[in-house]
């Protein structure tokens, strides 16, 4: 009997995107083209993979941020927040002008390598 379509790619799923390890999860998520078409063009210039290139993106932004960040709060960086935390943190991000890349990362973005 044919498979249908969920199926075939549940089985596709399971073929070609197990995580041996199981630190890895799907990402689903749309771009705009021109942020699409930079993430091909840097990862090509580096010889590295496209996800590659966003995990070190990301870890460098973060390390940045921490760093940006008084020692009391870098704990509460990896609190996930609930409930009235939510709002706590968020009152918290207006009353100082808000988070931007600025002032989260004042080295600036000219120094991302």
């Amino acid at each position: 009997m044919a498979r249908s379509n969920a199926e075939r790619q549940a089985a596709y799923r399971q073929r070609h995107l197990k995580d041996p390890d199981g630190g890895l999860e799907r990402l689903s998520l749309m771009v705009s083209l021109p942020a699409k078409r930079k993430l091909e063009r840097l990862a090509a210039c580096y010889g590295i993979t496209q996800r590659r290139l966003l995990e070190e993106v990301l870890a460098e932004a973060e390390r940045r941020a921490l760093d940006a960040l008084p020692a009391e709060a870098q704990a509460d960086y990896y609190d996930k927040p609930s409930g009235s935390r939510i709002a706590e943190m968020r009152d918290s991000v207006r009353a100082t002008g808000g988070l931007t890349w600025a002032n989260a990362c004042p080295k600036g973005a000219d120094s991302l390598a």
